[in-house]
């Protein structure tokens, strides 16, 4: 399980089964719909970061999924993009965005990072750094 403050009320956790769920006050909310892999399977949750129109979710295989804020929705967010890092054989592990939120930087258990460039989620770029052993 993962989790994140989204204010100073709101709590959003991700779970192994694929599932986020939005807590206010320390009760639960919402469940946001997060979808199955690109097999048909669960995935797990194992980061979650929020950013100014919404948020970066880190999972398995892979799998960053970016949610918008949505009013529309009953749980207050839209799935608009969904990448595939790498071969799908690493979890997302860790996630960080520059202060400027245009820039986010995605490591995976399999010891890769990649480089997003993130100023317009439309136009969302990405780059693998790769790190040779000596």
């Amino acid at each position: 399980m993962c989790h994140t403050w989204l204010n100073e009320s709101k709590i959003i956790a991700g779970t192994e089964d694929s599932r986020i769920f939005v807590f206010e006050e320390f009760e639960t909310k919402a469940e946001i719909p997060v979808g199955v892999g690109a097999n048909s399977s669960a995935r797990s949750i194992h980061c979650i970061l929020p950013f100014t129109k919404g948020l970066i979710v880190g999972a398995s295989s892979g799998s960053l999924l970016i949610f918008e804020r949505n009013d529309e929705n009953k749980d207050g967010f839209k799935k608009v993009k969904e990448f595939i890092l790498g071969d799908e054989s690493g979890k997302i592990m860790n996630l960080t965005l520059s202060p400027n939120e245009e820039n986010l930087l995605v490591s995976l258990s399999n010891n890769q990072i990649y480089f997003i460039n993130f100023g317009s989620i439309e136009m969302v770029k990405v780059s693998l750094f790769k790190f040779e052993p000596k």
